[in-house]
């Protein structure tokens, strides 16, 4: 049997965990996440499936905080385009 998927979440903006009143508030811009799978499976015996996440390899960020009294904006992004292969074997 085969199989395929494809996944997006969007992300709308937002700001950072600061007040908004904070000098070191600042808005993460709005952002979507795409992702791919293939599968293949037999019978009942085994699979094998590859998923590429961020398919795009868009800069995503996830999450950001002012540190050093607001001077340093730091963002927490996506991980870049990833490649895995899952293969999977039953016994009997």
């Amino acid at each position: 049997m085969f199989s395929g998927r494809f996944d997006c979440s969007y992300m709308s903006s937002r700001g950072n965990i600061a007040a908004a009143r904070n000098p070191s508030y600042f808005r993460i811009e709005d952002a979507s996440l795409s992702s791919f799978a293939l599968a293949l499976e037999r019978e009942a015996s085994w699979t094998a499936s590859l998923r590429v996440s961020n398919l795009w390899n868009d800069f995503v960020p996830l999450s950001g905080r002012a540190a050093e009294a607001g001077l340093i904006r730091t963002i927490t992004a996506a991980r870049p385009r990833t490649l895995s292969l899952n293969v999977e074997w039953r016994f009997r």
